[in-house]
C-alpha cells in the first residue's frame, strides 16, 4: 500500500542561515516524528527530486498530497500564498508557528500549534497536538478556513435566494392555474347557454303554424296572402341572433 503523503511548507533562506536552520530543525524533530508514526511520507520543495518548474511542483503537492503542514513563522509571503491554495481546495492541513510571534488577523481563528525549538517539553507537546489534528481529519473531521467559511456563507445566501425565487415561481404558477380554471368555467357556462338556446330554437321550429294552415284550407286553391312567417323565407326557423332578439322583445330573456 502506498504511503500517505505530507508536504511541508515553511520559510526558506540560504543554507546555513538561522531561518534555514530553524526550518530544518522543525522538519526533523517536530514534523517527521508527528506524521511518520501515522504512515505519512514527508516531502518539502527543496527535497523533491522531481524535475520541472519548482512552483508547478509545489502547487501539485498542495493540491494532491494527503496532508500539508504549514509553518507560518516570520509571516513568509510564499508560505501564506501556498497555504491559501490549500485553504481554497478544502483539504487537510496543520498550521504551526514558533512561540513568541503573533498570528496574522485573517487566520487568528485557526487552531495553530505553537512550538519552542529551545524547549523539549514544548516540542513534545507540539508533536502530540499535530498528531491529534491529523487523527481528527482521518476520522472524518471537516476542513475549515476563512476561505471555506466564506464559500459556505455565499452558497447559503445563494440557496436562500434561489429558494425564494422558486417559491415566487410556484406562487405565480398557482395563480395562473386558478385563472385558467376560472376561464374554463366561464367558457363552459357559455357553451351550456348556447346549447340551451339551440334546443329552445329547435323546439320552437317544430311547432305547427295553425294560422297558416287555416288560411290554406279556407282559400282552397286561392293565393293566400303571405304570412309574416313566410315573409322571412324560413318559416319559424330563427337564427340564434333572431331568437335572442325575439326573447328580449318579449322580455323573457335576461
Amino acid at each position: 500500500m502506498e504511503n500517505k503523503r505530507c508536504f511541508v511548507i515553511c520559510p526558506f533562506s540560504n543554507p546555513g542561515s538561522e531561518v534555514r536552520k530553524r526550518s530544518d530543525f522543525v522538519l526533523e524533530f517536530i514534523v517527521k516524528p508527528s506524521v511518520q508514526d501515522l504512515g505519512y511520507e514527508v516531502d518539502r520543495s527543496d527535497m523533491s527530486a522531481k524535475p520541472g518548474i519548482v512552483t508547478v511542483n509545489v502547487i501539485q503537492h498542495l493540491i494532491e498530497d494527503d496532508l500539508v503542514v504549514a509553518d507560518i513563522t516570520d509571516r513568509n509571503p510564499n508560505v501564506f500564498y501556498e497555504l491559501a491554495i490549500r485553504h481554497a481546495i478544502r483539504r487537510p492541513y496543520v498550521q504551526i508557528m514558533s512561540a513568541g510571534q503573533a498570528i496574522p488577523f485573517n487566520i487568528q481563528e485557526i487552531q495553530t500549534v505553537i512550538y519552542d525549538a529551545t524547549d523539549v517539553e514544548s516540542i513534545k507537546k507540539a508533536i502530540e497536538m499535530i498528531k491529534k489534528q491529523i487523527i481528527y481529519y482521518e476520522g472524518g473531521g471537516s476542513v475549515t478556513s476563512p476561505v471555506t467559511q466564506a464559500i459556505d456563507s455565499l452558497i447559503g445566501i445563494r440557496s436562500v435566494a434561489e429558494f425564494t425565487e422558486l417559491v415566487e415561481k410556484v406562487s405565480d404558477l398557482d395563480k395562473s392555474i386558478a385563472e385558467t380554471k376560472k376561464l374554463s368555467q366561464q367558457i363552459e357556462g357559455i357553451r351550456t347557454m348556447i346549447v340551451s338556446v339551440e334546443r329552445s330554437v329547435q323546439s320552437i321550429s317544430r311547432q305547427p303554424n295553425n294560422e297558416t294552415s287555416k288560411k290554406s284550407s279556407n282559400t282552397q286553391g286561392q293565393t293566400a296572402e303571405p304570412s309574416q312567417v313566410e315573409q322571412t323565407g324560413r318559416g319559424m326557423r330563427y337564427t340564434v341572433s333572431e331568437w335572442i332578439d325575439k326573447q328580449q322583445i318579449e322580455k323573457k330573456w335576461k
